[in-house]
């Protein structure tokens, strides 16, 4: 394949991340953009250097996804419309790059994976790239080659600032602050580890208004059992102050037999602790460029490793931000069966 053809589905949220990995490639090209609503715009993803001069917009994505023919769809635009859209371009035999969550419950989480299997696509996310980031790439290569010994423990962080958008665009019927929030840290933490999730418990409220808007929980606490032996938690909320210096803030801490490290994902800072060393800082890595990545062995023609990995830890991840949800409303532990 000489060129990928590449459209867009949507004007919200984090169509960036995927097309800023685009604009440095020559043969990966945004040749179309569609709404996912009549609300929509998304004449400004014209600006990006991989869109086409002739880039056209359309009203309506399917209209898109029969007249382009495109390779890949990146989707993202309200949560509400999110799965249909996801769909859509999966029953079209187009691979997709979508925002979280991608489903909201499971019975879309199965209409998800039977879309994938039945026309042989990709689906991943547009925060997949969080595997890539420098902090966890080294914090694996320490699980990797011994230094930490066995992952006994591990504690994520995912905040985010308020805004009383989050009211009605984060309910738990659009996938809640789980599928939102939580799934961030869950990726940071099996970036890290290698490992997957077995179980869930969780407890969640909404403190802000809980009167009114009791159906999106503003925080949350999760405890995850990994498929290692040992187990994570996350803490995740809306409450990082407006005056922060970022958007979101991240950490990670993982425990081990040998040693423990500590990483703030947001500053890309990271100490170890051994025996014989307190705080370490260690060198990291560049940031591995995983949705370019992604295209090239797409442009190779192959379903390869890369794209099968960032799609079995997407739906993992996806499945478990159900199974926390489930927890969090039933007061049970409820396991996870990826």
């Amino acid at each position: 394949m000489n060129n990928l053809k590449v459209v867009t589905i949507g004007a919200w949220g984090h169509l960036g991340t995927p097309i800023q990995a685009m604009n440095s490639m020559d043969n990966v090209k945004l040749v179309a953009l569609a709404k996912a609503h009549a609300e929509e715009d998304p004449s400004f993803l014209r600006k990006h250097a991989s869109a086409a001069d002739d880039s056209q917009i359309f009203d309506d994505h399917r209209a898109m996804l029969s007249a382009i023919k495109p390779d890949v769809a990146i989707i993202s635009t309200r949560l509400d419309l999110l799965t249909d859209c996801i769909l859509d371009a999966l029953n079209a035999g187009v691979h997709v790059i979508a925002e979280k969550p991608l489903v909201p419950n499971r019975k879309r989480f199965e209409e998800l994976k039977a879309a994938i299997n039945a026309n042989d696509v990709f689906c991943i996310s547009t925060m997949s790239n969080n595997c890539g980031q420098p902090t966890l790439q080294a914090i694996r290569a320490l699980v990797d080659d011994g230094t930490i010994g066995k992952v006994v423990m591990v504690n994520a962080r995912k905040s985010y600032p308020w805004n009383d958008e989050r009211a009605w665009r984060f309910t738990k019927a659009n996938g809640g602050i789980m599928g939102w929030v939580g799934v961030h840290a869950m990726s940071f933490i099996m970036a890290a580890t290698g490992e997957s999730f077995t179980s869930a418990v969780a407890m969640e409220s909404n403190q802000i208004n809980p009167d009114e808007w009791s159906d999106c929980p503003d925080h949350a606490g999760v405890v995850l059992g990994l498929t290692g032996g040992g187990h994570a938690t996350i803490s995740m909320d809306y409450f990082r102050p407006k005056g922060a210096s970022s958007h979101g803030d991240d950490w990670i801490r993982l425990v081990g037999t040998k040693a423990v490290a500590e990483a703030s994902i947001s500053r890309n800072t990271l100490q170890v602790t051994t025996a014989e060393s307190d705080h370490v800082n260690v060198a990291l890595p560049e940031w591995t460029p995983v949705f370019e990545n992604f295209f090239n062995e797409l442009l190779a023609e192959k379903r390869g490793p890369v794209g099968k990995k960032l799609q079995e830890d997407i739906l993992t991840m996806t499945e478990t931000c159900l199974c926390a949800q489930e927890a969090a409303d039933s007061g049970k532990v409820v396991r996870v069966s990826s």
